[in-house]
């Protein structure tokens, strides 16, 4: 299809390189700007994770002694509730995190046991990088798709295709209920609530918001109850 027009630009090149080089100076210079916008993008999150790691050491070290002026200081701004305000944040902050930890090891199980039964090769590592891509929005696909889509293509058809349905059926499908029940049966708020503080979070503040988002929901709702029980 490409091989006498490969043949014919490569002659030309040869006699006349300038012509050549004319030719791919555009598409060089995309190159460029595309790779210098890579590697800032790069760099720009290796210094936010290296700032994270920085900034967890400190938190973790000296966690106790910041909890107990974070709790003088709410006390102080509303009274004594600040006791239970401070737990119902830490409770459902952990809570949305066995939420996302506990919905990414059922997923990348449940990926495991699709690519042996398919017989896709290295079915155990791919099960461990579907993990990894439970973390970011529509990352499982990316790991049972191409799965999936190879096996069809070495005339496994049925193999191929049982794994297609069963990854959009099953792998894909149990992370938008296991993931919301597990966060208001730990955070003890109501299961809708929880579902839209992720689509809500993840829409408003992007990957953080799956955390921020319910956390912000759970505690903005645990007042406003409190606030219509009170005398």
């Amino acid at each position: 299809m490409i091989g006498a027009s490969l043949y014919d630009y490569w002659i030309a090149a040869q006699r006349d390189s300038t012509a050549l080089l004319n030719d791919l100076r555009p598409h060089i210079n995309q190159l460029v700007n595309w790779l210098l916008k890579a590697g800032a993008g790069l760099g720009r999150g290796l210094m936010e994770v290296a700032l994270s790691l920085l900034v967890a050491f400190f938190v973790y070290r000296d966690g106790h002694d910041l909890g107990q002026r974070l709790w003088k200081a709410t006390e102080r701004l509303v009274g004594p509730r600040a006791h239970s305000l401070i737990e119902i944040a830490g409770g459902t902050t952990r809570a949305f995190i066995y939420g996302v930890l506990g919905s990414g090891m059922a997923q990348a199980g449940l990926a495991t046991l699709g690519f042996l039964v398919a017989g896709v090769p290295g079915a155990l590592f791919l099960g461990l990088l579907t993990f990894f891509f439970s973390f970011v929005p529509i990352g499982p696909p990316l790991i049972w798709l191409p799965a999936g889509v190879s096996l069809i293509l070495d005339d496994k058809i049925w193999a191929g295709g049982g794994l297609l349905v069963y990854g959009v059926s099953v792998i894909s499908l149990i992370d938008n209920f296991l993931r919301p029940y597990i966060m208001s049966r730990e955070g003890k708020l109501p299961f809708l609530l929880t579902f839209l503080g992720v689509l809500g979070g993840l829409l408003t503040f992007g990957l953080i918001g799956v955390f921020l988002g319910p956390a912000l929901l759970g505690i903005g709702f645990n007042l406003a109850k409190e606030w219509t029980q009170a005398d």
